[in-house]
């Protein structure tokens, strides 16, 4: 509480410190009722948007409000490692715009999108008007920048839960396997800490089990029975598509395996099709396939076990993962593949030649694309390095990078993605685009070249 003592101090001094103007935080400090709202203001490094000449809406909880909150809280907000919380928690009482709120009799207000980028809600609950349940106990108080609205409570963001379930609500899709997870008592372990894969039916795939498949798995007499086929959709631990490919199979927390292959450029768990691969989430991974997974029984494995040899044998001539793969073209030799899966793959296009490649997975694959040619690539990499000569094109937007390296001479072209980061160079009169996901950029761009985005 010193520290908070040591900013109230401060705060005395700030209508002598700027203009005679009643902005919101000289207004807010005169009052005397929001001595903990302006110290936290001041510690968080927001005074100056408070008394800043935008027109803006405080939601402004009472010292009272503080109180509330449970014993320690406000302490620990005020430790340096925890002032990005604090100023999440302010931002959240502010509106960007100046919002009046209406007499009781007249109330259209129902939600407003705060400084955090967070919405809050309005309702009204007799003849009070309430913002997330905090009552609104005075309104519009008028400041030369904005509105003062006094509440009762502090506003606390909820955190957004991006675990596996959380993950799996937002999308929408996932309706029936959270309700089967809910009813198997999973719900708690694909949201722990993990990490966990797990391999998610729509809600589609579970339309297309037998009837009344579902209606009995969910009965309480056959809950272990439906655990037990939620555990197979389940790996302990973060598997991605390419370590599952290279693996061929992975052992679920059921106690059996699922199978992993590509079966004309698709991506196969057992017979399921990967629609959507490595999602992440806080606690792990999801991969979407079209198909519930159902554990075979020990009969139906003795009588198919025969078969699984024929076919193993017949698939270990010809592996569906390889160490290294080097596709080359020129002019008179185009190249069409689909479905590769490499550790590395290396692509070297010289004069017009053409390459396209498609579903492909890999963990590193270099592309080098000499005048006049080009290579177009779809599917899911690592790591991705790139030069592309004067003339050439490289067309690698549907190539989902972690992390793309991309050199572009000038008079050549490249489309590129990453998730993570880009590093990018051009010259000349080069043309370099990217999929805007958000990654870490750094370039090198001539002043002749264009660098922009895709989308």
């Amino acid at each position: 509480m010193k520290r908070i003592t040591t900013t109230l101090a401060l705060l005395l001094l700030l209508p002598t410190l700027v203009s005679a103007e009643d902005n919101i935080l000289t207004t807010a400090a005169a009052n005397g009722s929001f001595k903990t709202l302006t110290s936290l203001v001041v510690a968080a490094n927001l005074d100056e948007a408070l008394q800043s000449k935008d027109e803006l809406t405080v939601f402004a909880p009472t010292d009272e409000a503080f109180a509330k909150l449970p014993k320690g809280t406000l302490e620990n907000l005020l430790k340096s490692e925890n002032r990005e919380t604090l100023a999440n928690i302010l931002k959240y009482h502010v509106l960007p715009t100046e919002i009046s709120v209406p007499k009781r009799n007249s109330h259209p207000l129902k939600s407003a999108k705060t400084l955090l980028g967070k919405k809050v809600n309005f309702d009204r609950k007799g003849s009070e008007v309430r913002i997330n349940g905090a009552k609104i106990i005075t309104r519009n108080i008028k400041c030369s920048n904005g509105l003062i609205h006094v509440i009762d409570t502090v506003l606390l963001p909820s955190e957004d839960d991006n675990t596996i379930v959380g993950t799996a609500k937002k999308a929408g899709n996932f309706k029936t396997l959270l309700a089967a997870a809910k009813a198997a008592g999973l719900v708690e372990t694909l949201s722990s800490k993990g990490p966990l894969t797990v391999f998610a039916p729509t809600d589609k795939a579970f339309k297309a089990l037998p009837k009344g498949t579902l209606a009995s798995l969910l009965k309480s007499e056959n809950k272990d029975q439906l655990a037990t086929i939620l555990k197979y959709h389940v790996v302990a631990g973060k598997i991605t598509a390419q370590d599952a490919v290279k693996a061929g199979k992975a052992k679920t927390v059921a106690g059996q395996a699922v199978q992993v292959s590509i079966k004309d450029g698709q991506l196969l768990i057992d017979d399921a099709q990967v629609i959507a691969n490595d999602l992440e989430t806080s606690n792990g991974i999801i991969h979407v396939i079209d198909k519930v997974l159902l554990p075979a029984s020990e009969n139906h494995q003795t009588k198919t076990s025969a078969k699984q040899k024929k076919d193993s044998h017949a698939a270990s001539s010809t592996p569906i993962f390889q160490k290294e793969v080097t596709i080359t073209s020129d002019w008179d030799s185009p190249v069409t593949r689909d479905g590769i899966a490499a550790d590395k793959i290396t692509i070297r296009v010289g004069g017009a030649g053409r390459v396209k490649l498609t579903n492909v997975m890999a963990t590193e694959i270099v592309t080098s694309i000499g005048g006049g040619g080009s290579v177009s690539i779809e599917g899911t990499v690592v790591e991705h390095n790139a030069s592309v000569g004067g003339g050439a094109v490289l067309r690698a937007k549907d190539l989902v990078s972690k992390s793309t390296t991309v050199h572009v001479n000038g008079g050549g072209s490249a489309e590129v993605n990453a998730t993570e980061t880009l590093k990018a160079s051009a010259n000349g009169g080069a043309k370099l685009r990217y999929v805007d996901t958000g990654a870490e950029i750094t370039k090198n761009i001539n002043k002749y070249a264009d660098f922009s985005k895709i989308r």
